[in-house]
């Protein structure tokens, strides 16, 4: 197994390579819809959610089971395509990023081209299930930097003349900031909020200060909206069930 892939974790879409070696077999196989492989002697096999070594393992055990005596089996990630995580703001190349296996901050930013400095507020932010994780750019060459990636986490590269929207809104990422935007017009920016977003919970996040803004109250013309700042960052949290 590959360092690189270690703790990635099999899905839809990714390729497989199994080499089968007292039997002198080698095969790249595709990670189908269902979450299975086709393994030669054996058929479908599911995989889904495992790790290379994980699946190492598996394999060893359903080839033994009356189809190889004592197969040696190895199992590496040939290509990631399950797990995505969406990078914006201040960096050359932004856009949907495939997780290279244990991916780290440091890695998906040095995939993307790196930081634009001339841009850069010098913040980078993690959104992941509503929470967001803050981390000084400056400590990306440290422990900070090792913060290890997600299928479906958001990562903002904080630029000035951005607001950022995170949480339960249907298109979390960073809009284009224009004087006088208010909460309530970035959050339609957004798409709105998704049917598990809690309004009257959000709050904007403004370098250290947490502003708490009941957008509920405001879309209904009860609160009034509150102007926003270039780098702010606008949450909706999830609904308690």
């Amino acid at each position: 197994v590959t360092a690189q892939a270690t703790d990635y974790k099999l899905g839809p879409g990714d390729t497989i390579h199994l080499e089968i070696h007292n039997v002198d077999m080698v095969s790249d196989l595709l990670h189908s819809s269902d979450g299975h492989v086709s393994v030669p002697y054996v058929g479908k096999v599911a995989l889904l959610g495992l790790t290379a070594f994980e699946a190492e393992q598996k394999l060893r055990e359903v080839l033994a089971d009356g189809y190889i005596l004592r197969p040696e089996v190895s199992v590496a990630v040939k290509e990631f395509t399950s797990q995505t995580v969406e990078l914006f703001g201040a960096v050359k190349k932004p856009g949907v990023q495939a997780l290279q296996g244990a991916s780290t901050l440091r890695a998906l930013i040095t995939q993307a081209g790196g930081v634009d400095l001339e841009k850069s507020t010098g913040f980078v932010t993690v959104v992941r299930s509503g929470t967001d994780h803050r981390i000084p750019i400056s400590d990306l060459d440290g422990e900070q930097g090792a913060f290890q990636l997600q299928g479906g986490d958001v990562v903002n590269v904080e630029q000035g003349n951005t607001i950022f929207l995170a949480g339960e809104v249907k298109s979390p990422g960073a809009v284009t900031y224009n004087r006088g935007l208010t909460a309530s017009q970035a959050l339609l920016m957004a798409g709105g909020s998704t049917e598990f977003g809690r309004l009257s919970g959000a709050y904007i996040v403004r370098g250290d200060e947490r502003i708490q803004v009941n957008l509920k109250k405001i879309l209904k013309g009860k609160d009034a909206d509150v102007e926003l700042k270039p780098g702010d960052r606008v949450v909706v949290p999830v609904s308690p069930i």
